[in-house]
């Protein structure tokens, strides 16, 4: 694992968890007007915006190794993974389920072609 790679995970955590604690110190302390406008959009928008950056932080250099290798299966497993998570997003709109689903998908993917 390179140092880059390992430096993008902790700054991509710390955000992560930033994200989600912040909203909820400010939600706390401004009440039920902090939930509405703009701020309310911003708020409900993090937890997507979040989890995508994590997705691709995380499927980069999956992905990437995968073409350069020509591997189909590792390949198919992350494209499954996107398409999971993103249909369930889509239906359920649940941050937490389509993130479970899609990385248990990969997973199986994954195990299921021996990649």
């Amino acid at each position: 694992m390179s140092t880059e790679f390992l430096v993008v995970c902790l700054a991509v955590g710390v955000g992560t968890y930033l994200f989600r604690y912040l909203p909820t110190r400010i939600g706390g302390r401004l009440g039920a007007r902090a939930l509405s406008g703009r701020f309310g959009a911003f708020l409900a928008a993090v937890g997507v915006a979040s989890v995508a950056a994590l997705l691709a932080a995380a499927l980069e250099p999956t992905l990437r190794q995968a073409v350069a290798a020509a591997d189909l299966k590792g390949a198919a497993a992350a494209i499954l993974g996107l398409v999971v998570t993103a249909g369930i997003f889509l239906r359920q709109k649940s941050v937490a389920l389509a993130t479970l689903l899609g990385a248990a998908c990969y997973g199986l993917a994954l195990w299921l072609m021996g990649a």
